[in-house]
């Protein structure tokens, strides 16, 4: 009997983790270390570049990370090779020291707006890239995705 409930009870969280999962592309770090020599890539089709699009960044990491924000440079290359780099932070926590994004027992989940309603400059395959600027290496990020969708 205790065997089944215990079986239940992880099929529920592993569907509720599954479900739960926003659509992107995600990039899961190895052993939840983000190195700073590490880029993590995206490609991302573009069909239309009339269309002002919402990009947004997230991240799942262990609550216990000792960073209140996390400083990224991210690169853009746009279809036909022009380059577009911008800086952006990740707030894990306030001023207080609370988490801003979900937290459920030791892991957090952050979502934030890089843009809102971003034009690229042409339809196509893009190529985006995300590298650190914090430290050699950062503990406790598991996973970063990137969602771009056409903004509301």
């Amino acid at each position: 009997m205790y065997k089944t409930l215990s079986l239940v009870w992880l099929i529920c969280v592993a569907s509720l983790y599954t479900a739960c999962k926003p659509d992107g592309q995600y990039r899961e770090l190895k052993n939840a270390q983000w190195k700073q020599e590490e880029t993590l890539q995206f490609d991302k089709e573009i069909p239309d570049n009339k269309v002002a699009y919402k990009v947004v960044l997230a991240m799942r990491y262990v609550a216990h990370i000792p960073f209140k924000e996390l400083k990224m440079t991210m690169s853009m290359t746009a279809p036909s090779g022009k380059v577009a780099s911008k800086n952006v932070v990740v707030s894990l926590k306030n001023a207080k020291g609370m988490h801003i994004g979900k937290v459920m027992g030791d892991i957090g989940d952050i979502d934030t707006v890089v843009e809102e309603k971003f034009s690229f400059p042409e339809a196509g395959k893009y190529k985006i890239e995300l590298k650190q600027d914090v430290a050699a290496e950062i503990g406790g990020i598991q996973e970063i995705g990137l969602k771009i969708d056409p903004a509301k």
